[in-house]
């Protein structure tokens, strides 16, 4: 199962909104290089499951942007775990934050 949220938040402020997430989440953000991720992202390990922080493009434009209908220039975090209902407490974190600007984008 994948959650996926926007932030509105560019490209270029990536290393930051990771670090916020860092903190509120309690993990630690590694970054990675991925042609399908859209070159650099973040990515970290907890103990719902795995997150990661990417742009929403793709380093071959012909391909789209990965979350249509969501800005290319904004970022995405997407959630990953088998049980949806592990992820709640970081969820809410995340939708209450005045830190950062997220929007649900999949349930």
């Amino acid at each position: 199962m994948t959650i996926i949220f926007g932030i509105r938040a560019k490209k270029q402020e990536i290393s930051s909104v990771a670090e916020t997430l860092a903190e509120t989440h309690g993990v630690k953000f590694d970054l990675h290089d991925s042609i399908v991720r859209g070159g650099s992202y973040y990515r970290a390990e907890g103990p719902e499951g795995e997150m990661n922080l990417q742009g929403n493009e793709d380093e071959r434009p012909e391909d789209g942007p990965p979350i249509p209908g969501w800005p290319i220039d904004q970022l995405v975090l997407y959630l990953h775990e088998e049980d949806v209902y592990s992820w709640q407490k970081a969820i809410h974190a995340l939708e209450t934050t005045r830190r950062i600007d997220v929007v649900r984008l999949t349930c």
